[in-house]
């Protein structure tokens, strides 16, 4: 599962670059496309976070702390946004936090996957005893 979740990630993050290199120029065309794709990534971290917070995967609680950040971020937002009717590619609100949780969702989820854990404290750690 935790495979497939960053390659999904991966896929999702590689669109948004590539629409953004290859729409240089337009201005209308980049913002709908990456905020579609936007929703489209928080949407596929939200559930994998509440998945593998409600199983305590590894990583667990930096997942627990994104989540927290994401949900509070989706209050804010919605409170921001119910009060200033403004949805531009200017809006700071829409992009900045966003990117940043996706951004750090991923390092953790490429951590799970990619990075093992050392454990230095056992002698011959693939055997229980």
């Amino acid at each position: 599962m935790k495979y497939i979740d960053v390659v999904g990630q991966t896929l999702i993050l590689l669109a948004c670059i590539g629409i953004g290199l290859i729409s240089i120029g337009d201005n209308d065309w980049p913002f709908g496309a990456v905020i579609f794709l936007q929703l489209f990534i928080g949407i596929w971290q939200m559930l994998s976070s509440i998945i593998s917070v409600s199983f305590r995967t590894n990583q667990w609680k930096r997942k627990r702390t994104h989540l927290i950040a994401a949900i509070t971020y989706l209050i804010l937002l919605y409170v921001v946004t119910s009060f200033i009717h403004i949805v531009s590619p200017t809006n700071v609100l829409l992009f900045l936090p966003s990117w940043a949780l996706a951004v750090y969702y991923y390092v953790v989820s490429w951590r799970c996957v990619f990075i093992a854990k050392k454990d230095s404290n056992r002698f011959l750690p693939h055997i229980s005893f």
